[in-house]
């Protein structure tokens, strides 16, 4: 995803939002992730890495566990982020596909357009399945 760097963004300072939802617009998962330096004790928080900003949540987070974001080449603006999430609630069936993933990189509301979006399973980004079993859902 390709954002604004103005004003400048730093979600272990700012938090971020992680909003999925499916092809209807039903919300799958909405989870608010709070600012904060990663506390050793309590298995969460933001690192500043050398290419981004890591979050970790040992516990999870409404299952997020992981949110890796990291600047994609030299253009400041571009990132690409991962999210990973276990042992959530996020109700989701074949019907549902494709589901749209927003982040949010200021906070929840991204009021300077620092968010992105990306719909899996559709025309473009068409890697997105769920298992045999309805447990697991990978998009890529």
């Amino acid at each position: 995803m390709t954002i604004p760097t103005v004003p400048a963004f730093d979600p272990s300072t700012q938090g971020a939002r992680v909003l999925v939802q499916d092809v209807l617009g039903g919300t799958v998962l909405d989870v608010s992730v709070p600012p904060g330096p990663y506390l050793v004790g309590l298995g969460s928080g933001w690192k500043t890495t050398g290419s981004g900003w890591q979050y970790r949540n040992r516990p999870g987070l409404q299952g997020i566990t992981k949110i890796a974001v990291r600047r994609a080449g030299s253009n400041p603006g571009l990132l690409t982020v991962s999210v990973t999430g276990k042992d959530g609630n996020f109700p989701v069936t074949p019907p549902q596909v494709p589901v749209r993933f927003t982040l949010v990189m200021e906070g929840t509301l991204g009021v300077h357009g620092q968010c992105g979006e990306a719909t899996f399973g559709g025309p473009t980004l068409s890697s997105c399945s769920l298992s045999g079993t309805l447990t697991t859902l990978k998009c890529k």
